[in-house]
């Protein structure tokens, strides 16, 4: 395999696209900054961290056959894919054959993908190092592209752009009120001395969960009983108190982000029983699996060797119920090894 990579003393003058973390980070402070709601803000909510962690671990799991990929490598595919729909690397072989994932990147080219260019900006503790490479230089894996856009991914949270605003902005609503000041009033009647509210207060700080004894509120200070409160020393909650439906419209909500990545709300939901490995095993044949086929054939084709993803440790969780479908199907009549293979308990 030929050395693909080029250093690059300035950017092309056209760029067709760029992307990558720093520049939302950026975008997403200034639109902090300004108050407005955008997709990044939904990014901070469990909702969000569950489907995407799901997806990091899994892909963290993975046995990969034809090429050394760390576990940690592996969960960053996982998750840039769930996060941004791409997940872009420069090839490296210059000593040995190395990946080294792109913070931003640009790309120019035509319409065949063959005659892309990629401007790569890669990130290091003494700062960004920027190459220029073919396309046949860069591992460029990407989810949800479309006919407009073929060169770029586009992640759920993107797609799922209002259900995403709601989330960020109920989420930020709801920090709001619970960072609001909160405490207890203790009301008391018109007329009491200043030494008599100043002995409460003193009894009331030396409490902590104790019992103080005090007069009663019922002759209204000395005032009579209409100036006494409706109840004895009652205090009064005073502090966030966040209405239910926001509550509500949160879990709603949370539950259709997680949806939209392709996760089965049971998971997001909790659950046990039947039900909730019926789910498992969607969230493993509906979305881990064919995104690791994604990712094999790309890294086949930019690597030129057979590479493969196996999810089958994964599986094993399901041991139970793979062992009774082969018993059935052999009941049935299958020959055992049929039965074994076709439950998924052996090759």
């Amino acid at each position: 395999m030929r050395k693909f990579w080029q250093r690059r003393q300035e950017r092309s003058p056209r760029a067709e696209y760029r992307a990558g973390y720093t520049d939302g980070q950026v975008e997403a402070l200034e639109r902090a900054a300004r108050g407005d709601s955008e997709t990044a803000d939904a990014k901070a909510t469990g909702a969000v961290e569950f489907a995407v962690g799901l997806v990091a671990r899994a892909f963290a799991s993975a046995k990969v056959s034809g090429m050394d990929l760390s576990p940690d490598v592996l969960a960053s595919i996982g998750r840039c894919l769930m996060l941004s729909g791409n997940w872009v690397s420069a090839i490296d072989t210059d000593g040995g054959l190395e990946l080294y994932p792109a913070a931003t990147w640009d790309i120019t080219g035509g319409v065949a993908p063959s005659s892309w260019l990629y401007a790569l900006d890669l990130a290091s503790p003494s700062g960004m190092e920027s190459r220029t490479l073919p396309y046949s230089g860069v591992v460029h894996c990407r989810i949800n592209s479309s006919p407009e856009t073929p060169w770029k991914g586009h992640s759920p949270l993107e797609l799922a752009g209002l259900s995403a605003d709601l989330l960020g902005n109920l989420e930020r609503r709801m920090g709001q009120e619970a960072n609001a000041r909160s405490g207890y009033l203790l009301p008391v009647p018109d007329g009491m001395s200043d030494e008599s509210v100043d002995s409460l207060k003193a009894d009331l700080a030396s409490m902590k969960g104790g019992v103080a004894l005090t007069e009663s509120t019922s002759g209204g200070a000395g005032q009579g009983n209409s100036s006494a409160p409706h109840q004895d020393w009652q205090p009064k909650r005073f502090g966030a108190a966040i209405p239910q439906g926001n509550t509500e419209a949160r879990r709603d909500v949370g539950t259709g982000i997680v949806a939209s990545h392709g996760v089965p709300p049971l998971l997001w939901a909790g659950g046990d029983g039947a039900a909730l490995r019926e789910s498992y095993r969607q969230a493993l044949h509906t979305l881990i699996t064919p995104l690791g086929l994604l990712v094999a054939h790309e890294l086949t084709t930019k690597l030129e060797r057979t590479i493969s993803l196996d999810f089958s440790r994964l599986a094993a969780v399901d041991i139970a119920s793979k062992g009774r479908a082969a018993h059935s199907l052999q009941q049935a009549g299958l020959p055992i090894e049929e039965a074994l293979t076709l439950a998924g308990l052996r090759e």
